[in-house]
């Protein structure tokens, strides 16, 4: 397969995290920079073109964070840390990794799942309390 989608899956033969295609497309000092596109942006398209990886939001950064899941000690998980843990959590799962992110972020979003919020989490109606360190 040719084209743009060839040239990514390049990249993902080497490193099938995609995060050296994330750099690559975000980093500003790098020649693939797509103009006004971050990491999380960036993720976000190559997961629309058909590749398998986390968007590392805001919301998804905090979850995996010490004060919610506890999937790091940093209260908001770095982007490239983000991507593996939701990878790893998806493999455990037997699930993509699009479709585990997607739950997570869909449950700290404000206008749609509203649980996990910054401002005012719903632990009383969380379904994953015993797994958070969140006592809102």
């Amino acid at each position: 397969m040719g084209g743009i989608y060839g040239f990514y899956r390049q990249f993902s033969e080497i490193d099938p995290s995609m995060k050296t295609l994330v750099l690559a497309l975000s980093n500003s000092d790098s020649p693939l920079k797509m103009k006004q596109m971050g990491e999380a942006l960036t993720a976000e398209y190559l997961r629309n073109i058909g590749f398998d990886l986390a968007k590392p939001d805001r919301h998804i950064r905090r979850i995996l964070g010490r004060k919610r899941l506890g999937c790091s000690d940093k209260e908001t998980v770095p982007i490239y840390e983000a991507i593996d843990i939701v990878a790893e959590i998806a493999c455990e799962m037997n699930k993509s990794t699009a479709e585990v992110d997607y739950i997570l972020w869909s449950f700290c979003a404000n206008g749609y799942g509203e649980i996990c919020t910054v401002s005012a989490p719903k632990c009383e109606k969380c379904t994953a309390g015993k797994y958070c360190n969140c006592r809102g």
